[in-house]
């Protein structure tokens, strides 16, 4: 008997133990869970209002500046028509979730393929992912996720801290995102992304925002890089002054002049 009870003692106490090593039992799991996707759909309705962009600008990269004009919809379309001095074309590009395509006007090269991280580092100058380059444009967030993420989330006054563990799926490393999301609006007015040793990576910041309907939209967007290895900062900056949103019939096919050299990219 005394055996018995020994082993009953070891299995409760066993069980406690998961329970306190967890720190929240399963059902308030459940809750906590159901209250972050909660936020993120809220979220996600109120950028659902701000769609089919099509607005003209200036683009900052790297201390250069061009007149912008760009296009965008909600889910893989986004379009640029780069300016230079004197109005002279720089360059044209659409690019989607899956390719791109980016005509060089200046040196008469068609660049096309997969768009990566690294392709839009190499076509505009900005290293960051498709969704945020999406983001910049249309001037809010979608936060994305899939069932294998880690969701969680901290109440920091005016603000509900939502973050995302998860691995990418392009660069086979983990990467955290922690979106700011505004109470009351659902707007997110900064994320970041970390690597898999918390050091912040990539920082997506929105200004100058305009109401629309129960939804807001940033005019003006800043994209910063990290070097951790070169302690440099690289920043690039949307500031757009004229904005249209909800268009219809909007174009994304680029046009590709006769006789350019075309460059396939990996």
């Amino acid at each position: 008997m005394k055996t018995v009870c020994v082993i009953l003692f070891f299995v409760i106490s066993l069980i406690l133990g998961n329970c306190a090593f967890s720190g929240i039992p399963a059902e308030v799991k459940d809750d906590s869970l159901s209250f972050i996707r909660d936020i993120i759909n809220q979220v996600n309705s109120k950028s659902a209002l701000t769609d089919n962009v099509s607005e003209e600008g200036e683009i900052t990269v790297k201390n250069n500046t061009g007149s912008l004009t760009a296009r965008a919809t909600w889910g893989d379309k986004i379009w640029f028509l780069i300016e230079g001095p004197f109005g002279k074309d720089i360059a044209e590009a659409n690019f989607n979730r899956d390719k791109y395509g980016f005509v060089d006007v200046m040196n008469d090269v068609y660049y096309y393929g997969k768009t990566t991280e690294i392709s839009i580092q190499a076509r505009l100058r900005i290293k960051c992912r498709f969704d945020d380059l999406l983001n910049a444009v249309i001037g809010t967030v979608t936060i994305k996720y899939n069932p294998r993420d880690t969701l969680s989330y901290e109440d920091d006054g005016n603000y509900y801290i939502i973050t995302i563990k998860g691995r990418d799926p392009i660069l086979g490393k983990s990467r955290v995102i922690k979106y700011n999301v505004e109470k009351g609006s659902y707007f997110v007015p900064k994320y970041s992304l970390f690597d898999d040793n918390m050091q912040m990576e990539t920082k997506v910041e929105f200004f100058d925002l305009v109401t629309n309907g129960s939804g807001k939209y940033a005019k003006k967007v800043e994209i910063t890089k990290i070097n951790w290895s070169s302690m440099k900062r690289e920043t690039a900056k949307f500031v757009f002054s004229e904005k249209k949103i909800n268009q219809f019939g909007l174009g994304y096919s680029v046009n590709v002049p006769s006789g350019v050299r075309r460059v396939e990219t990996k």
